[in-house]
């Protein structure tokens, strides 16, 4: 057990989240939450993204995190009444859009994978058949070694590199931007007046 993990156990039992992630994202409007800032030719906001791109790549940079609490500021004349379950309101439907998304992307990367895979393992079982028939051929022991243990050997990983390659790591930046924006569906929200 790691010493991060007992810490995490003991403050969980004595009911203190040690793990809570804040994040504070400061716009200059609203529209700035889900669409990029109006820059005017004098620069304007610093800000090249939106405010909830701002917001998940705080949350992917600190994973993993236990909760996060976000607190949106915005200018004094920008705040409702209602703002704040707007806000969460339209940080969901972001996320669960988003997640439906990568969802889409991911089964589609997998199927890529399998695909390769189909193509690919034929190709390994002749490289490896011929691989077997130069070995026992009268070839010299040069052209054995050269043609079964060299060619074909690395046509035979070569085949079954990119169908691997596919499946096992290509969709761990999926997952991880999945499990990044549930736990910022569930995130609790606070719109402040900045100051």
């Amino acid at each position: 057990m790691t010493v991060a993990f007992r810490a995490r156990r003991k403050a969980k039992r004595a009911g203190v989240n040690v793990f809570v992630h804040h994040v504070t994202v400061q716009l200059d409007r609203r529209q700035d939450l889900f669409g990029p800032p109006a820059l005017d030719e004098f620069g304007g906001s610093a800000n090249l993204i939106s405010g909830v791109e701002q917001l998940v790549a705080d949350v992917v940079a600190a994973w993993p995190v236990g909760h996060i609490q976000a607190t949106i500021q915005l200018p004094q004349d920008e705040i409702t009444a209602d703002v704040d379950a707007r806000v969460r309101e339209s940080i969901e439907g972001y996320c669960d859009r988003r997640l439906r998304d990568l969802e889409h992307s991911r089964v589609a990367l997998r199927h890529e994978g399998l695909s390769a895979l189909v193509l690919s393992v034929p190709l390994l079982a002749v490289a490896v058949l011929v691989a077997a028939a130069v070995e026992h051929s009268g070839l010299p022991s040069f052209w054995k070694s050269f043609v079964g243990e060299g060619v074909l050997l690395v046509l035979a990983w070569v085949a079954l590199w990119y169908p691997l390659d596919t499946l096992i790591w290509y969709g761990r930046p999926f997952t991880r931007e999945i499990r990044v924006l549930r736990a910022v569906r569930h995130m609790d929200v606070a719109v402040r007046a900045a100051d």
